[in-house]
């Protein structure tokens, strides 16, 4: 088992042993104003990190062995209509860049979702960092970015993520 592909991602071990790497490692280095950068979410606030760029339209398979497909538009629905404990959010928090091309998703979340509260990204790498650790339900995609925040936060009670990996 080669656990080196893909900057080590795939190497075997457990989420406690990650999340004390990620704190011992990372979080030490982290800028201290990162956290003031946003208010924390509500009770009832889904944060969905949502790819756009350079795999934004990636899915269903499209990149070699899935590493960077990003989940369907079904997935954030579902969390968003089921993932307060068998109940919808109220409050959607969208994390995203600028970047083109954007995620068909954002859009159909907007249309799907207008009952809803729907809260912009910060369009800043620091606050859209601060509104991921400050998550306490976060769906998150094949991304670095979101891996490492759910690692080194402290504040998530509930995280969803879409396995599309295939074989």
């Amino acid at each position: 088992y080669d656990c080196t592909y893909a900057f080590f991602n795939r190497c075997r071990s457990t989420v406690a042993e990650r999340r004390r790497l990620y704190g011992n490692h990372v979080l030490p280095y982290m800028q201290k104003d990162v956290l003031r950068a946003c208010k924390a979410p509500g009770e009832r606030t889904v944060t969905l990190h949502i790819r756009n760029g350079d795999v934004a339209l990636s899915y269903g398979g499209q990149m070699r062995h899935g590493y960077h497909d990003q989940p369907p538009c079904l997935y954030y629905h579902q969390v968003i209509n089921t993932g307060y404990d068998g109940g919808p959010f109220s409050e959607i928090q969208l994390v995203h860049s600028k970047e083109e091309p954007k995620n068909p998703c954002i859009n159909d979340i907007m249309s799907r979702h207008r009952d809803k509260r729907i809260l912009q990204p910060t369009n800043s790498v620091r606050g859209d960092t601060c509104l991921l650790l400050k998550a306490k339900s976060l769906a998150v995609t094949q991304s670095s970015f979101s891996t490492a925040m759910k690692m080194v936060s402290s504040k998530l009670r509930r995280l969803f993520f879409a396995n599309v990996l295939l074989e």
